[in-house]
């Protein structure tokens, strides 16, 4: 089976659409509404885990735990801080760095990172490799692969994300990207040992506030592309 995460039910409407759905089901307190069906002979469970990190580490962890999928797609909108990213393009996480994560002053990790977790979480490389590849036949939209930082607050303007980046991981580079829900899919992910691909579309430049209001339209109109992406892999039979 594979799993298809998403922020909003919006994120999910192409795939329902083109899903033999099969039924849906309940996570219970709070979990979301599954959908099941087939797609190319896979078959496939659709989640929308709603805004934070811990609610879609929660939601997401029900999800994996109940279905037992092989591959995780997470999907949905992420913001620009960098001038290379601009709305529209697609953007592909090859790491996830945590944000609002501390236990260094007890030394039991260091920022971002979960006790006895490593400092960061990854996409699964060969994947997300084909994904790119994948983006690139299917629509002309630009697409790149980098650096996804991931926390529990909006920030209205680009020093908020860069801040952090400076302050923690500017040994890493290339985080130039921030979202509130990959973290907890990519955590979940990890507990279980699922590969995670993560494909995003920039739907925000942070601190352009003329682009604030029209995050969901974005995200929308990018969501057939993303499926077209996804439904491509599994016609091509990722695993």
């Amino acid at each position: 089976m594979i799993a298809i995460i998403g922020v909003s039910e919006d994120d999910l409407l192409y795939f329902k659409a083109k899903l033999a759905i099969t039924g849906t089901s309940l996570l219970g307190a709070g979990g979301g509404k599954v959908y099941l069906g087939r797609l190319f002979d896979q078959d496939v469970c659709l989640l929308a885990t709603g805004e934070s990190n811990l609610r879609s580490a929660v939601s997401s962890s029900a999800l994996l735990s109940r279905y037992e999928p092989y591959l995780c797609f997470s999907i949905g909108p992420c913001y620009s801080f960098a001038t290379s990213l601009r709305r529209g393009d697609l953007f592909i996480a090859d790491r996830i760095y945590l944000a609002g994560v501390d236990f260094s002053r007890n030394r039991q990790a260091g920022y971002g990172q979960i006790p006895g977790e490593p400092p960061f979480f990854m996409g699964d490389s060969e994947l997300s490799g084909k994904a790119k590849d994948a983006c690139y036949l299917i629509s002309p939209r630009y697409v790149q692969r980098g650096y996804l930082l991931s926390g529990d607050e909006f920030f209205d303007r680009p020093q908020g994300p860069q801040s952090i980046v400076d302050e923690h991981f500017s040994k890493e580079g290339g985080i130039r990207a921030y979202d509130t829900h990959t973290g907890g899919v990519a955590y979940a992910c990890r507990q279980r040992g699922i590969p995670l691909v993560s494909l995003q579309v920039i739907s925000y430049e942070i601190g352009k506030s003329e682009q604030r209001f029209q995050i969901a339209r974005e995200t929308l109109s990018a969501m057939p592309t993303l499926g077209r992406v996804i439904t491509q892999l599994l016609s091509d039979g990722a695993e």
